[in-house]
């Protein structure tokens, strides 16, 4: 079986991924080290950053996955900054400000890259939504926070692999 490296502190997402690829016959090797993120709206720039830190720690190819939420009503915000925002409000808070409108629409964005030494590969996914609740709801075996209930009725999931010479 295919060992991959995951940098993440989240269990959860850990277990997710772990889920996921079994079917392709690959195990996740778990990352717990903390790599300081850079404080940009730019995911992709954000999870190449990341990747290149997290490498030169371990010196193995693994992979990182950013998810931010974009928020109509806030002109976009949190996006790239999603994570400080979660760490420092915390669900309940961010669920109390953000989701003050059960109109107010918004957006997953999620960037997973692979790095491998020599090249980065990035894919990305966008899910367009509405507000669902003002509280937080936690699936309890992915740990994913259920926001906003997707747009079934308009469907905007785009992937896109991006390959670069890691600097």
């Amino acid at each position: 079986m295919l060992e991959i490296r995951f940098l993440s502190q989240n269990q959860f997402k850990v277990a997710e991924a772990r889920v996921i690829l079994k079917d392709a016959g690959v195990s996740v090797v778990p990352i717990s080290s903390k790599v300081e993120e850079l404080q940009t709206e730019d995911s992709k720039r954000l999870v190449k950053d990341k990747a290149i830190k997290a490498f030169k720690q371990v010196g193995r190819p693994l992979f990182v996955e950013h998810t931010g939420l974009y928020i109509n009503y806030m002109n976009g915000l949190p996006g790239g900054l999603t994570q400080i925002f979660w760490d420092n409000l915390q669900a309940d808070k961010f669920c109390e400000i953000f989701g003050v409108d059960s109109k107010n629409t918004l957006e997953a964005k999620t960037v997973i890259g692979f790095i491998d030494g020599q090249q980065f590969f990035s894919l990305k996914a966008r899910f367009e939504g509405l507000w669902l609740l003002n509280r937080v709801v936690i699936d309890r075996f992915s740990g994913i926070v259920c926001l906003f209930q997707m747009a079934i009725h308009r469907p905007s999931r785009k992937w896109a692999i991006r390959s670069t010479k890691s600097q």
